[in-house]
């Protein structure tokens, strides 16, 4: 069907084809996208992340391409200074979330001190007006009715009278 030359020039075709295919270079870039190029890397690509070299197993050298726009030395400050920049960055915007959490907390704490003071002070308010309601019925001449631990009934004598009216009077001090 096809003449012998055809053949071999369809062979040396694909042949090429098939060096030009393999002569591809894949990395990921400083912005982590991955990038495929017929030309190596720039200089700045630390190794690891080159992940596919032409010839990689085959004793190729891996060394990127040396940028002619500015030597390697000449760049690394700069990057450094980036990196410093970025991490600084991070710690500030990490500092700055700590912040605003340690605030609500301090806020939460605060309320709740709040209510508690409330609460508390509505407590001694109860308590002081007992005691007072307890000191007029002491004081006022009636006779008095208790109830001791079996349930039996029996009058205050003057001396239980008088123990009370300074548990009662203790009580006013205490909480008014």
């Amino acid at each position: 069907m096809f003449k012998p030359s055809f053949r071999i020039f369809f062979a040396a075709i694909a042949l090429s084809l098939a060096g030009a295919a393999s002569a591809q270079w894949q990395w990921v870039d400083d912005s982590g996208r991955k990038v495929y190029s017929d030309t190596p890397p720039p200089a700045h690509i630390p190794q690891n992340r080159i992940l596919r070299a032409p010839g990689k197993g085959t004793g190729n050298s891996l060394k990127p391409a040396a940028t002619t726009a500015a030597p390697a030395s000449d760049s690394t400050p700069t990057e450094d200074s980036d990196l410093k920049a970025k991490v600084d960055a991070a710690d500030n915007a990490q500092q700055q979330e700590q912040a605003k959490k340690q605030e609500a907390i301090d806020k939460k704490n605060a309320e709740i001190d709040r209510k508690n003071a409330e609460i508390e002070r509505q407590n001694r308010a109860t308590l002081c007006n007992s005691a007072r309601i307890r000191l007029d019925q002491l004081t006022s001449g009636k006779r008095l009715s208790t109830v001791d631990q079996k349930g039996n009934v029996g009058f205050m004598n003057d001396a239980q009278r008088e123990a009370e009216r300074k548990r009662a009077q203790e009580d006013i001090r205490k909480n008014c």
